[in-house]
């Protein structure tokens, strides 16, 4: 069993953890509960898989595209699922426009989109569980 290197355990990874149980004690619904539930056992796997203990990060990599190939100059954004129904929560910007964009993220379940800047347009949102791997490349379609 691997230990935790709490070098490897992220403030973000932390806040989401209470989050999770301020959002149970707030409203327990099923609703709440299944998706808390979805969040921890990703990050369960996500030990398991990788042979670590509680923490690490994924290097995600975004392609904009359409059809016809990569489309550049998107900006994308995240949203860990639990925060959606945290009141005042931001999505994450990735730190340059597309293609490709990268952020590190912690292991759990992500609302990923993205948005023109030019015209505010944006791309329907994709469920993405990032686990098990230090890498995760997403296409994400543009219109």
């Amino acid at each position: 069993m691997a230990s935790t290197d709490p070098n490897g355990v992220s403030e973000d990874y932390l806040r989401s953890l209470q989050r999770a149980a301020e959002l149970l004690e707030q409203n327990p619904s099923a609703a709440v509960v299944d998706d808390v539930l979805a969040d921890l056992e990703t990050k369960v796997e996500h030990c398991k898989m990788l042979g670590i203990g509680m923490g690490g990060s994924v290097l995600v990599r975004i392609d904009t595209r359409r059809p016809s190939g990569p489309v550049s100059d998107w900006q994308v954004l995240s949203l860990l699922k639990i925060y959606e129904r945290v009141n005042g929560a931001s999505p994450v910007t990735f730190p340059k426009l597309s293609t490709p964009t990268e952020s590190r993220l912690d292991p759990g379940r992500y609302w990923i989109w993205a948005r023109e800047p030019a015209t505010g347009r944006t791309t329907e949102r994709s469920l993405v569980r990032v686990v098990g791997q230090k890498e995760l490349l997403v296409d994400l379609p543009v219109p």
